[in-house]
């Protein structure tokens, strides 16, 4: 019989490769983020840090990046109700759910930027700066070596385990190949639609705006206690309202 110490560093291994490398896995957008609440949770259990009911789940929905609250899916409905039309959004899932993962101790991050450090890239960010005509490439010859790379999403993580992450989209166009752009901005905040931001690029891959539509629960459960299942690019029923806009529009 093999050790818990051997287990844990199996089911560590485990987590750290899906978190890195989320498109090298086969999961779909929902078992993706079950698989990733189970791995911590197990490794909890391994480590005797007590856990009641699904507490990761209860402060992604508190904090307005996981719906509806009892899905499996939730953060992957958040980013598909502002960009029904982008495709799959397994880097910002990982993106998530490393910043949990490493507030627990599970994700080692080497690169963490000081306080002037982050405090300038968030000036740099609040400005407008990267706003508009940024790819992945562009991006990394402006800024610092990033403390974390999930897929396309590159994170910056402050001493204070802050984070800013930076969504790249990759395209492929006939003719012209792969190419990709800075899609949106994250950062720390007191909810995710006020840490949350569309670059010009992003803002065009959407009909809804920047803000994230509601989602209209009643009309949710009654098609899912029918039986409804939604395709990858369906969009989820939302009670639309006016969409706020970009802080840096004036730039555009």
């Amino acid at each position: 019989m093999r050790s818990s110490k051997k287990i844990r560093e199996l089911l560590l291994n485990r987590l750290n490769g899906i978190l890195k490398q989320p498109e090298m896995d086969a999961f779909c957008e929902s078992d993706l983020e079950l698989r990733l609440r189970e791995l911590i949770y197990d490794l909890c259990y391994i480590d005797r840090i007590e856990i009641e009911g699904d507490p990761i789940r209860e402060e992604l929905f508190a904090y307005g990046i996981y719906y509806p609250a009892n899905v499996i899916d939730g953060v992957s409905n958040v980013f598909k109700n502002i960009m029904p039309k982008a495709g799959k959004f397994k880097s910002e899932i990982c993106s998530v759910y490393a910043g949990k993962a490493h507030k627990i101790g599970y994700l080692d991050i080497k690169n963490i930027l000081n306080p002037n450090l982050f405090n300038e890239m968030t000036e740099r960010i609040m400005s407008g700066e990267f706003s508009k005509g940024y790819n992945k490439e562009k991006l990394l010859q402006k800024l610092p070596v990033p403390s974390f790379v999930t897929g396309t999403t590159l994170c910056y993580v402050s001493e204070e385990d802050a984070w800013i992450c930076f969504d790249i989209s990759r395209h492929y166009t006939k003719g012209k190949g792969y190419h990709n752009h800075l899609r949106s901005i994250r950062w720390t905040a007191e909810t995710f639609e006020e840490g949350f931001e569309l670059t010009k690029e992003g803002y065009e891959e959407t009909e809804r705006g920047v803000a994230c539509p509601k989602l209209d629960e009643n009309t949710f459960m009654e098609l899912w206690k029918d039986g409804k299942k939604w395709a990858v690019d369906e969009p989820l029923p939302v009670i639309y309202e006016e969409p706020r806009k970009s802080q840096w529009q004036h730039l555009w």
